[in-house]
């Protein structure tokens, strides 16, 4: 079976569907890879709290650590913040 013809075959086993004028492709038995923009999703008291409490760990990792250890607070802060 050539290339072109295996793709044909891939192909004609999707199952397409309309919704809001836009084609939607089904493959079967496909695994999907979805993201989603989180964007302006929290509210802004949300984001002032968390800028708050950010930094008053901030300024306590800063009173109490010093040297290597004060870094790594930061560090482990920075990963609690904004992800791994």
């Amino acid at each position: 079976m050539g290339t072109d013809q295996q793709g044909q075959e891939r192909n004609s086993k999707l199952i397409s569907s309309y919704r809001r004028n836009l084609p939607h492709w089904v493959p079967t038995n496909a695994v999907f890879f979805i993201t989603f923009r989180l964007a302006d999703s929290l509210p802004l008291v949300v984001l002032q709290e968390l800028a708050e409490q950010r930094e008053r760990e901030r300024e306590a990792a800063y009173a109490n650590y010093t040297g290597a250890q004060q870094g790594e607070m930061l560090y482990k802060l920075d990963k609690k913040y904004f992800g791994a």
